[in-house]
């Protein structure tokens, strides 16, 4: 499941337990992941699900469900 991979990278980074996040949480502001923490999380996304991740599409990811709506959508596209 998307979500709970999503949630497993961001606690590894906040140490936050995975009960505790909340897909709806701004991944800078609401989970205090600084920029290169972000950067570090989207390579372990990356990784984890096969995908690429550009720039232009890396800046308009806010939330947890933005990072999950994107990972879908790419999945979808690639199958």
């Amino acid at each position: 499941m998307v979500e709970q991979e999503i949630k497993k990278i961001v606690s590894d980074y906040t140490g936050l337990s995975v009960d505790k996040i909340d897909c709806s949480m701004d991944i800078q502001t609401e989970l205090g992941l600084d920029s290169f923490s972000v950067i570090s999380v989207v390579c372990d996304i990356e990784d984890k699900f096969g995908i690429e991740v550009p720039d232009e599409d890396f800046n308009k990811l806010r939330t947890l469900n933005d990072v999950i709506s994107y990972i879908e959508q790419k999945q979808v596209n690639v199958a």
